[in-house]
C-alpha cells in the first residue's frame, strides 16, 4: 500500500497526532530520503524494532496503519457527558479539584 511522496508530505503538514507525525517522518526519511531504517530511527532518538513494527504496518495497512488502535479492556465507568459536564464545571469553580469527588457522586451512580 504504498502513497506517493507529495501525498505523504500533504498528510504530514495536515496531521494533528504528534504521534502519527512522527511515524510518518519515519516513513518519509526512508522512502524519500532513502534512509536506512535503523539511520532514521537514531535521527528519531527512536529505536530500531519501533522503526521496523511502523514500517511493517505501513506497508500492510498504508498511512492508516500510522494512526493508534484503539484499546480493548474495560470501558470507564463515568459516561462521557457526566465527564465533560464535571469538567465544565471545575473550569468555573473556584475551589479547584477538592470538589472532584462531590460532583462525581452528584452527576453519576459512582461513591467515591
Amino acid at each position: 500500500m504504498a502513497t506517493g511522496v507529495g501525498i505523504l508530505e500533504k498528510i504530514y503538514k495536515n496531521e494533528f497526532d504528534v504521534k502519527v507525525k512522527e511515524r510518518l517522518q519515519l516513513i518519509l526519511k526512508v522512502k524519500c530520503d532513502e534512509m536506512v531504517p535503523a539511520c532514521a530511527a537514531k535521527e528519531l532518538h527512536r529505536s530500531r524494532t519501533w522503526a521496523s513494527d511502523w514500517l511493517k504496518r505501513y506497508r500492510e495497512e498504508g498511512v492508516d496503519g500510522l494512526k493508534n488502535r484503539p484499546i480493548s479492556g474495560r470501558p470507564p465507568e463515568l459516561l462521557e457527558e457526566v465527564a465533560l459536564k464535571i469538567q465544565r464545571k471545575l473550569k468555573e469553580s473556584k475551589q479547584g479539584w477538592t470538589m472532584l469527588c462531590c460532583m462525581i457522586e452528584q452527576y453519576s451512580w459512582i461513591v467515591i
